[in-house]
């Protein structure tokens, strides 16, 4: 395969990762009473270590999805506000839910670890330009 049609695959594939945590993330919210431990710290830090890893995740997959079509600091942008979007309407499910409640600490810790992902994302391109 040629590496333009390689880094295109590739693209593809990270656009569909970013779609995939996108809809993992918003099923989650709708599950009831979602508990990880029954000991209360180790429910909580799992929970908001877990915003922050999926919103990264969500966030870098999002910016290689986007790396063909716009510059890294304009699919940063825009992935970081389509992460927003998303932590908000996750948030907004959740009081809807039983037994789950809406966040806005777990917005900020979503909107933190987009940014990380966005972050390590333009490190990454702007290393390989170097």
């Amino acid at each position: 395969m040629h590496p333009t049609t390689n880094r295109a695959a590739l693209s593809g594939l990270a656009a569909l990762a970013a779609v995939a945590i996108s809809v993992g993330l918003l099923l989650a919210s709708t599950v009831p009473n979602l508990v990880f431990s029954d000991n209360l710290i180790v429910d909580t830090v799992v929970r908001k270590i877990g915003h922050f890893v999926a919103f990264g995740a969500l966030a870098f997959a999002g910016c290689l999805g986007l790396h063909h079509v716009l510059p890294a600091r304009r699919a940063a942008q825009v992935v970081v506000l389509l992460a927003v979007a998303i932590a908000l309407a996750d948030e907004l499910t959740q009081t809807r839910v039983v037994g789950r409640l809406a966040s806005p600490i777990d917005v900020g810790i979503d909107v933190a670890g987009a940014v990380t992902g966005a972050f390590l994302y333009r490190r990454r391109v702007e290393g390989a330009e170097a």
